[in-house]
């Protein structure tokens, strides 16, 4: 039986590693913004999320959005921080689908067992087989 046994001891955050949820998330939607600054589709997506330009909007892909066709810029030479592309795009919601966004970074855990004390695993900086009572 495959089980997966969740620890967080901080070991990780207490060395300057930037693993916490804000630092994915913030990772994330920058990788967004050079994707969508940069995207040859009217749809993009990662498998987690997607966005699609609507259909009565007049570009040729993503990128013609940032380029002057949709959003228009006082200093085009200045460029694009990914933070305003991913900003605009989701505070816009005349140029993509509704049903394109969709924010899926969250699993669904299955069979959850929680146990009712907590698992000696101290010193354990590895894989390790755990006997299931």
């Amino acid at each position: 039986m495959n089980r997966i046994v969740l620890i967080g001891n901080g070991f990780d955050l207490a060395h300057g590693l930037k693993t916490s949820y804000k630092n994915f998330i913030d990772w994330y939607w920058k990788d967004w913004g050079e994707k969508l600054l940069h995207g040859l589709n009217k749809t993009e997506t990662d498998g987690l999320c997607s966005f699609m330009i609507k259909d009565n909007v007049e570009v040729l892909n993503w990128a013609s959005v940032f380029q002057g066709w949709y959003y228009r810029r006082e200093n085009p030479l200045i460029p694009w921080n990914v933070n305003d592309v991913i900003h605009l795009v989701k505070e816009n919601k005349d140029i993509y689908t509704d049903s394109s966004f969709k924010e899926n970074y969250g699993w669904q855990l299955e069979n959850v067992e929680v146990f009712d004390e907590p698992i000696e695993a101290k010193g354990k900086l590895s894989l390790w087989e755990y006997e299931m009572k």
